[in-house]
């Protein structure tokens, strides 16, 4: 694709701006009723025209340069995800979206690292005695955050067994 400046068009004649005024449009004009009209065409033209995209080069092993994490940070985040932190957090730190952090967590990107994933369709149950432990450790003081930490599972589980919702006790 050749771009022409403001000042090259300027500097065309008549037939120069017809041409490069068909090149940029693949239309088939012949001529304008004026230099000052051809002008005015092309710059308009040029104006509206997005610029040329710039090819990246792909490295060997960097995934089609499509990846966005190297894999010391898909690592880091597995297993700051597994001690807890919030994927909103996480995400802005490293630059990502959410659906990043949660696609390297369940470990569908970056498979090849090693790190804790977690499954979301085997979501850790309440038994009987985590249940007890959780009612225990809140009498004792503790905070949901906390009794979910010890636990292994999520806060609002937690919270739900504290209310009494029986849904997600086995």
């Amino acid at each position: 694709m050749t771009t022409f400046t403001k000042n090259d068009v300027q500097n065309m004649s008549g037939p120069e701006l017809v041409a490069a005024f068909n090149k940029i449009t693949g239309e088939n004009v012949k001529r304008f009723s004026s230099r000052p009209a051809g002008i005015k065409r092309v710059l308009s033209v040029l104006d509206q025209q997005k610029p040329a995209p710039v090819k990246k080069t792909k490295k060997a092993g960097t995934g089609g340069g499509r990846r966005k994490l190297t894999v010391a940070q898909a690592e880091e985040i597995r297993v700051r995800r597994a001690d807890g932190e919030k994927v909103k957090d996480l995400a802005e730190e490293f630059g990502v979206s959410i659906y990043v952090i949660y696609d390297v967590t369940y470990g569908r990107r970056y498979r090849e690292i090693n790190g804790p994933t977690t499954d979301p369709t085997k979501a850790p149950r309440v038994t009987t005695a985590m249940r007890e432990k959780a009612l225990e450790l809140d009498d004792a003081g503790q905070t949901i955050e906390e009794i979910a930490k010890e636990l292994g599972i999520s806060k609002d589980l937690v919270n739900d067994v504290l209310n009494r919702i029986d849904w997600s006790v086995r």
